[in-house]
């Protein structure tokens, strides 16, 4: 659900439910500040078949920096039992 959208943000409420995939568009080219406001576990998968556990907990404030290639892009799964809420703010 977008919340703001300007010239210079995209904000972002990104809710994933239990076995919810995440395609991570803005992945290549975005810088981005996402907050957890209710934690789980995620999977992210990279192109190259890799795979990462990530237990993100409210509260949690993470600056991701862009994918320099499209082999460090990756999905994001919820793969725990509850939903997961963030506010992600993309930098343009």
């Amino acid at each position: 659900r977008v919340l703001l959208d300007n010239n210079k943000v995209q904000v972002i409420e990104r809710t994933y439910r239990p076995s919810d995939v995440n395609t991570g568009t803005e992945q290549l080219s975005a810088y981005r500040v996402n907050y957890t406001v209710k934690g789980g576990t995620i999977e992210r998968t990279y192109a190259d078949g890799k795979k990462e556990k990530i237990e993100v907990k409210e509260g949690l404030v993470r600056m991701l920096d862009p994918a320099k290639t499209s082999a460090e892009k990756y999905t994001t799964k919820n793969i725990g039992g509850t939903e997961i809420k963030s506010i992600v703010v993309i930098l343009k």
